[in-house]
């Protein structure tokens, strides 16, 4: 109840991203903060974590997530993260969220994107589902991490209000 978007992923060792290791990750994009605490707390995340060790859980806050082509099967994955500086005008973190994007980065194949914050960390974080890595544009700009998608489940168009990784 209350998920908006998952999105199963993975990063082989010393794949594009880099990768020291093989990863597996998740990346959930609710519609409310209770919902993520409720799946935290439930049965399921229980399971899984019993399964397969207790992850990690970093969580944003979305100042932006659309979908502009829900039709697309994504395959590939882009994390990039920026640091917010002290002196940022934190009102204007607009529901656009960052920079302009690089002309250079193509808007066709991407499936849907989430601009959000980690204030603990100060740090502006964007998460976007392309269909293929080449959509993606340049990845070589600040703090990137590319990954495979292995799966997507999603729903109708909801707000989002927290999105969490493990």
């Amino acid at each position: 109840p209350g998920l908006v978007q998952k999105a199963f992923l993975t990063n082989a060792l010393g794949g594009a991203s880099g990768a020291g290791s093989n990863e597996y990750a998740t990346f959930y994009v609710w519609q409310s903060a209770r919902a993520a605490r409720d799946f935290i707390r439930g049965d399921l995340f229980k399971a899984v974590a019993g399964a397969f060790g207790r992850p990690p859980v970093r969580t944003w806050v979305p100042l932006a997530f659309d979908r502009p082509d829900p039709g697309i099967v994504p395959t590939f994955a882009v994390r990039r993260i920026s640091p917010i500086p002290e002196d940022a005008d934190l009102a204007r973190l607009a529901p656009t969220g960052t920079r302009p994007p690089s002309p250079r980065i193509r808007r066709t194949g991407l499936h849907s994107r989430i601009i959000g914050v980690d204030w603990e960390r100060w740090e502006l974080v964007r998460f976007e589902l392309w269909r293929a890595g080449i959509d993606a544009g340049p990845l070589d700009e600040g703090d990137v991490r590319t990954y495979e998608v292995l799966h997507l489940s999603a729903s109708g168009p909801r707000p989002a209000e927290t999105a969490t990784a493990a």
